[in-house]
């Protein structure tokens, strides 16, 4: 289940960015959260701005299908960190001191999608360098390359009587713009002026230069196996203003007694480490077993059979039963899960799960069906497979299709 772990820091001495002030929690042992850059941090009271993870602060950008029109902005991170749910403060550019919330993240493409836009001025245009100068250009208003991020951009190419593009001279830098963005300048001759299909202009090159915008993570580095949360002040953390932040983690499934959780601080003005008031990490055990199994055999000239089995007597209003599920390895299928009539998702049993009576493949490892449960109401959870590609049955039980379901709560 997922824990809110809230902590109230009141520093002996006065914690600053400028003092390069970190906060370290350790001792919050026991949870399956996965270590990440980018815990999400909320500031419940105080009146200190957002911690930060304690790395350097985020590059951004914008590129085709993450454009700042539609809420999208690229973060530059080489870390394959998921920054949904963290808020995004703006540290350097137009738009300092702005800040909004990552609603999705794209780890693959870098795309993160926002709340809020965070600004109208970011990535806008700060010049324009030739590379090279070409021939058959005219002066006349510039463009961006097809199909490039931005929207905005003014400004007019300078061309000497060879047609050579000079310079180039801006306007308006728009805005949502990427550093390296190509940028145009119209040819001599085209079909409308000249009535020539191909453009004249050629071998130009012309670079835009973006504002450099900066961005930090209002979040923490979390280390899953010492259990220890890490971020750095961006503001003043003094003496007199305690400060209520909380993060949440999801606890595992192995019973284990409350923890001790400390706290320190680094840089400029070290605090050592204490322990803080109030414990955390109490997990409950899980002491009833329960198991269904589900088998069934195609009928003649069918290779699809579906199953069904209901566990029973199931007492309601907990917050965790988990469930695993088992298949054996006997014919091979292809199968659809459903848990009180929800499709639930499986991996696959491989092509080598096959004739092989006392292997078990698993399909799902204990999932949290509390909602299932609470939600029926009846004490019951209805658990049905769906098979297709059924082969031989080389166990030979009778039944082409075997999969067992285990219940813990």
């Amino acid at each position: 289940t997922e824990n809110t772990i809230t902590v109230t820091i009141q520093p002996s001495v006065i914690l600053s960015r400028g003092r390069r002030s970190t906060i370290t929690i350790h001792g919050i042992t026991g949870s399956i959260t996965e270590s990440t850059n980018a815990m999400p941090i909320i500031v419940a009271s105080g009146n200190v701005p957002p911690f930060t993870a304690p790395f350097a602060d985020l590059k951004l950008s914008f590129g085709p299908g993450c454009e700042l029109a539609n809420n999208k902005v690229l973060i530059l991170d080489s870390s394959r960190t998921n920054f949904k749910g963290s808020e995004l403060y703006l540290t350097e550019g137009s738009c300092k001191g702005n800040k909004t919330v990552v609603t999705s993240y794209n780890v693959s493409t870098r795309c993160a999608t926002l709340e809020s836009s965070l600004c109208n001025t970011i990535g806008a245009v700060r010049s324009v360098h030739v590379n090279r100068g070409g021939s058959g250009y005219k002066s006349g208003t510039i463009s961006s390359a097809p199909g490039a991020a931005g929207s905005g951009l003014d400004g007019n190419c300078t061309v000497d009587e060879m047609g050579r593009i000079e310079s180039v001279v801006l306007f308006n830098g728009g805005s949502g713009y990427a550093n390296g963005t190509e940028i145009f300048c119209p040819s001599a001759c085209d079909s409308t002026t000249c009535g020539v299909q191909s453009k004249s202009g050629g071998g130009g090159m012309a670079i835009a230069t973006v504002s450099q915008d900066l961005a930090a993570a209002a979040s923490a580095s979390w280390d899953q196996l010492t259990g220890k949360l890490e971020m750095r002040v961006r503001g003043e953390l003094k003496t007199t203003d305690p400060i209520v932040m909380s993060f949440k983690v999801q606890n595992g499934m192995t019973p284990q007694s409350s923890r001790d959780v400390y706290v320190m601080a680094g840089g400029g003005s070290p605090v050592g480490s204490t322990k803080l008031n109030g414990t955390a990490m109490a997990i409950s055990g899980l002491d009833t077993t329960v198991t269904g199994l589900c088998t069934c055999a195609p009928s003649a000239g069918s290779s699809s059979c579906t199953c069904s089995t209901i566990m029973t007597d199931i007492p309601t209003g907990r917050d965790v039963y988990v469930l695993k599920a088992e298949y054996q390895c006997n014919g091979g299928a292809t199968l659809v899960v459903k848990v009180a009539t929800n499709q639930t998702a499986v991996t696959q049993p491989p092509s080598t799960c096959k004739d092989s009576c006392q292997t078990y493949h698993e399909l799902f490892s204990w999932n949290n069906v509390a909602q299932q449960v609470n939600a029926l109401g009846t004490g019951s959870l209805p658990l049905e497979v769906e098979a297709s590609g059924v082969a031989a049955d080389y166990c030979g039980a009778g039944h082409n299709l075997k999969v067992v379901f285990t219940l813990i709560y």
